[in-house]
């Protein structure tokens, strides 16, 4: 399995990112509706093996200093908001 979607993430827990960031054998992730505060946002440290990584909040984007965040944690995965 390379590429995995995940939908409807709102109370995806910490443990249930854990779980995907385990998934090393993926190479495009796309995860739809995550609750993402400033505080969570160093868990994503563990997509760092990622080509891409697509982060999906509707109807209300992820604000740009989260994105500049996970940018600037994740500076070799190819990163795309919505």
């Amino acid at each position: 399995m390379r590429q995995l979607t995940l939908t409807h993430c709102e109370k995806l827990s910490d443990d249930g990112l854990k779980l995907a960031a385990s998934l090393t054998q993926l190479e495009q992730l796309e995860i739809g509706g995550l609750t993402l505060p400033a505080e969570r946002v160093p868990q994503l440290q563990g997509f760092s093996f990622l080509k891409e990584l697509k982060l999906i909040r509707r109807p209300q984007a992820y604000p740009p200093e989260i994105q500049a965040a996970v940018k600037a944690l994740l500076p070799k995965v190819a990163l795309k908001f919505e």
